[in-house]
């Protein structure tokens, strides 16, 4: 996700079903993957297919919700 975050904002635009495809995971695969970023607090949903990533992993780049690890997305 992170080759595919906006530099700008730091947010990446994928589903899942294209995380799936792009890593040759299954669906069910990408969904613990990403199950355990969001618990460690280096990515969470914003809606379907948007990803906010931390700032440590951006270099800084934020979307502009806050980053809080605690956020649950849609």
């Amino acid at each position: 996700m992170l080759y595919l975050s906006d530099p700008d904002v730091g947010t990446a635009a994928i589903s899942q079903n294209e995380m799936a495809r792009e890593l040759g995971a299954n669906k069910p695969t990408v969904n613990r993957s990403f199950k355990e970023l969001h618990e460690c607090g280096l990515a969470w949903s914003l809606e379907d297919g948007l990803y906010p990533l931390h700032p440590l992993l951006t270099g800084g780049k934020v979307a502009s919700t806050p980053c809080d690890p605690g956020y649950q997305g849609r």
